[in-house]
């Protein structure tokens, strides 16, 4: 967040254009924020102009230090229908203060190392949002597979009639 501080003796600041060192405008709001791709120091530059075409700049280098690495082990994968799957956080540096993950079917929670059955099969996508103790926040993302479990008969018949002569389990070959 950036806020302008800029004052005249007489007249008003009409337009404000905040920048980066390759002149790449970020807001023209008096006060601006900025999300940063990297870290390392930054030139910011800000120019306002007055009411009377009057304008004057300062630029100041700041820090953007780097956000958590985040990374995050799941098991057991594939996974099966209503089967506990674990999600453990992997991040660094450590400590961090929060995480917020999203399992991909409508439904997250909070915490370092969380567990979580899926309703339905399919892939879903497992996005971990994690912020260390400045507030910075980086994220990542797992696809995973759920995989619908054997679909059992509810009865046979072996009279030889052709329908529902065997006792048959079908379902995923990969477990």
């Amino acid at each position: 967040s950036f806020i302008d501080n800029s004052f005249l003796s007489a007249g008003n600041i009409t337009a404000w254009e905040w920048s980066l060192e390759d002149g790449t405008v970020f807001s023209t709001n008096q006060n601006a924020n900025n999300e940063f791709n990297e870290s390392g120091i930054m030139p910011i530059t800000l120019t306002v102009t007055s009411d009377s075409l009057c304008s004057n700049s300062i630029t100041q280098d700041i820090e953007v230090l780097p956000g958590p690495i985040v990374d995050f082990d799941v098991n057991p994968t594939p996974a099966l229908v209503g089967e506990n799957v674990t999600f453990t956080d992997q991040s660094s540096p450590v400590p961090l203060n929060s995480w917020f993950w999203d399992f991909g079917d409508g439904e997250g929670t909070t915490g370092q190392n969380v567990t979580h059955q899926y309703a339905d099969g399919g892939s879903f996508n497992i996005v971990l949002v994690a912020t260390d103790e400045l507030g910075c926040k980086n994220s990542a993302l797992i696809e995973i597979e759920i995989s619908l479990g054997p679909a059992l008969p509810t009865a046979f018949s072996p009279n030889a009639d052709g329908i529902n002569d065997y006792f048959e389990i079908k379902g995923v070959a990969d477990w």
